[in-house]
């Protein structure tokens, strides 16, 4: 077990178990190299790892170890499905029912390994293509505990945006949560970038191949007030609204390594300017709505 007396489920420890894991999938899913791999691993399983200690707190909490998981964003090559999953079975007393939804044009469907994990874990799997779904998660008439939007909103125009969290609040149940990651359009680093003339560097695949495709890369990026505004004006509460810094992918150069390395060591200084938006929320029927405006 990672249990330790004085922090049962700390980052550090859970991270450090779910890590292989995500390595796995960057290597033999993804395709990356072995160095690759590693550095996307270390990053992938800090950032998985504060979803895990959020799902754990709200069944200790709700004294409830049956939970019912919607993974509302899709499986995206599988390290955070597959991650969370095996933690929850392994490390914990939580029985879960574990459903997820995927785009049908996703390149990953027929890969053996990724399909190897969905059996093993007994996780469901539905296909929805979000653009065109009216109702994007109309194949499911399930209520659930616990919904995870994460690393999903930034790829979403706002219109399928808030197409998808209006659905997700018809899913969720009283009392539940609906937890969301998403990069930070005000961190450390973007201030830095827009500070030297450069807006772009946070956003990519947003051309016209994304576009025949129907998968968006890096499109929207959100500050917490935002994100607060629209969830309030959707009927969500928010009970955590934070930012952290999970780490980076694989950096060409030296220079750009301590200079990433740098940031995220002066982003623990103020709440704001980690690079990941961390949000807890929870179905409220105090609606604090968005005015119309044109």
């Amino acid at each position: 077990m990672v249990n330790n007396p004085s922090e049962p489920y700390s980052i550090k420890a859970v991270s450090k178990y779910i890590e292989q894991i995500c390595f796995d999938v960057e290597k033999r899913i993804t395709g990356h190299s072995v160095v690759d791999s590693n550095i996307w691993a270390k990053a992938n399983s800090v950032r998985h790892a504060q979803t895990i200690i959020e799902i754990v707190h709200y069944a200790k909490k709700k004294n409830n170890n049956r939970l019912r998981i919607l993974n509302a964003s899709g499986l995206s090559c599988g390290h955070q499905d597959f991650s969370i999953a095996t933690f929850l079975r392994e490390q914990t007393d939580i029985n879960f029912e574990w459903v997820a939804f995927e785009s049908p044009y996703s390149e990953y469907l027929n890969h053996n390994v990724f399909k190897n994990y969905v059996s093993e874990l007994k996780l469901k799997l539905i296909l929805s293509d979000f653009k065109e779904s009216i109702e994007p998660y109309h194949e499911d008439d399930n209520m659930y505990d616990v919904i995870l939007f994460t690393e999903i909103a930034e790829h979403l125009d706002n219109s399928v945006l808030l197409r998808s969290l209006l659905a997700i609040r018809k899913k969720i149940e009283a009392y539940g949560i609906l937890i969301i990651t998403t990069p930070n359009l005000v961190s450390l680093v973007n201030r830095i970038r827009i500070l030297f003339g450069d807006g772009d560097r946070p956003y990519y695949g947003d051309g016209k191949r994304n576009y025949e495709k129907g998968l968006y890369g890096h499109i929207v990026n959100y500050d917490l007030k935002r994100m607060e505004r629209l969830l309030q004006d959707i009927g969500f509460n928010l009970k955590k609204a934070q930012t952290f810094t999970y780490g980076n992918g694989p950096i060409e150069n030296k220079y750009r390594l301590i200079m990433t390395k740098l940031i995220k060591v002066l982003s623990l200084l103020g709440k704001k300017l980690g690079t990941t938006l961390f949000i807890v929320a929870e179905k409220s029927d105090d609606m604090k709505k968005i005015p119309f405006q044109i």
